[in-house]
């Protein structure tokens, strides 16, 4: 078994993250027509990915169906050692690897919030979608300092994307972890 991660630390001059896996993190960022972009933070890693790829096979597995050996889904992550065993390669080199990408973005004063979610929410929802979904709840909130308020915009995007019926199988049936991390002006 294995797991993603995704990481953010926010100084007051940069937003550097670092992410192992399909986990992923988007800034959302005001423009100047009171709308709202993002900025990605991350990137999947994927076993189609180019560079992921080439990886896979110089450790001596394969791709097929986009997934590692026809079975994982990603290219890296903690854990999965069944991936990680070949002898002649050093950690960043096997098969999946927990190397993680690190970013590093300068601070803006129209940065309005960040997005750090699983793969069941990525899914779902493209980047843009989901900051504009957060961010078209966001601007519903009647107490901006209530944090329950902010709590609920999640819990309204979830039932926006959830499977109505778990039966249907599909991505909507994932698990879903979402962090709103919202700057203050």
């Amino acid at each position: 078994m294995g797991c993603t991660a995704v990481v953010v630390l926010v100084t007051p001059t940069h937003i550097f993250c670092g992410n192992s896996g399909d986990s992923r993190s988007v800034l959302a960022r005001n423009v100047e027509n009171g709308g709202v972009t993002h900025v990605a933070l991350s990137d999947d890693h994927k076993p189609e990915n180019e560079l992921e790829r080439k990886r896979i096979y110089a450790a001596g597995g394969t791709v097929s169906e986009n997934r590692v050996n026809g079975n994982l889904n990603l290219s890296r992550s903690l854990g999965d050692f069944e991936y990680k065993n070949n002898k002649s390669k050093s950690y960043k080199e096997q098969m999946v690897t927990c190397l993680p990408d690190i970013t590093k973005n300068e601070r803006h004063s129209s940065d309005k919030f960040i997005v750090v979610a699983c793969d069941g929410i990525w899914d779902c929802l493209s980047n843009d979608a989901c900051v504009e979904l957060v961010d078209s709840y966001l601007k519903r909130r009647t107490d901006l300092s209530n944090l329950a308020q902010t709590s609920k915009c999640i819990e309204l995007m979830f039932d926006s994307i959830l499977a109505k019926d778990l039966s249907s199988g599909g991505a909507d049936t994932d698990n879903m972890t979402c962090l709103v991390v919202e700057f203050k002006d």
